[in-house]
Order: C-alpha cells, then structure tokens, then sequence
C-alpha cells in the first residue's frame, strides 16, 4: 500500500495535530483531525469509540492547564504514522514552573481521507503510554 502521506506531509500533518491538541479545546481539535466513527486506544483503559472518545478527551483537557507534545520521531507505514513523542502535562492549578509532569508516548495513527472534506484524519489510535502520573495527580487534587 502507497503511503497516504509523503513524510513532509506526515510532519506538518502531525504538528498541526499536536498543536491544536495542546490548546486543550477537544472539540475544534478532535472534529478536525478525527473521523466520527474513530477508535481510540489510550493505554489501558477500554477501546473507545466516536463520542465516546471525544467525551474522555473532554475530560481530560478539562483537568490540565497546560498539554504539550514534542514529536521525537516518526515513520509513515502505508496508512499509518508511527511515532514517538514527550508529553508535558501541568494538572490545573499546578505550578507550570514546578509541577510539569513528563511521560514518554508512542502512537499508531491510522489515516483516512474523509470523503466529504477530502482532509485526512485519524480514523485510529493506538497510543502506548503510562498516564499513571497524570491521573494520580488529578487525584490527590480531588479533580
């Protein structure tokens, strides 16, 4: 299978991802860069799907005052793009200076050309990840 993306595509198509993903607005950033029916896999909690994962998204966002990913590496396999990359999450009302939580992350995207827009968007992800820090953080706040 031809890949969906050339690598220059793949890198500006995983930055805008992560970008928007940092603004912590789930909605805009999981409409733009998701398909309705995609299929989350977030470490180990149970497969999610469409809404379902938009919900949990939600969420989480909603329990950090800062998310920022930096992209270390990645290859495009035919419809997929492997990657590695550094988290740094700040629980809301943390210390940004202090309190930075920074978790190492591996994701397999899987790519689709939606059919209305034409704009390729992550019809799966498969995102290998202990997010144990994170969510003991929230709660020892209470959040």
């Amino acid at each position: 299978m031809a890949p969906i993306l050339t690598n220059t595509e793949a890198e500006a198509w995983l930055q805008g991802f992560y970008d928007m993903a940092d603004k912590l607005e789930a909605v805009p950033w999981f409409e733009q860069y998701s398909t309705e029916d995609t299929e989350i896999q977030y470490a180990n909690l149970p497969l999610m799907t469409g809404k379902d994962a938009l919900n949990m998204y939600i969420k989480v966002f909603g329990n950090l005052d800062r998310l920022a990913h930096s992209v270390k590496h990645f290859d495009v396999v035919g419809d997929r793009i492997l990657h590695a990359v550094t988290v740094r999450y700040v629980v809301k009302g943390d210390d940004p200076d202090k309190d930075v939580i920074e978790i190492g992350a591996f994701s397999e995207c899987h790519l689709r050309r939606d059919e209305v827009d034409g704009k390729v968007k992550c019809a799966r992800a498969d995102i290998y990840v202990d997010p144990s820090p994170v969510f003991q953080r929230v709660a020892a706040k209470g959040l």
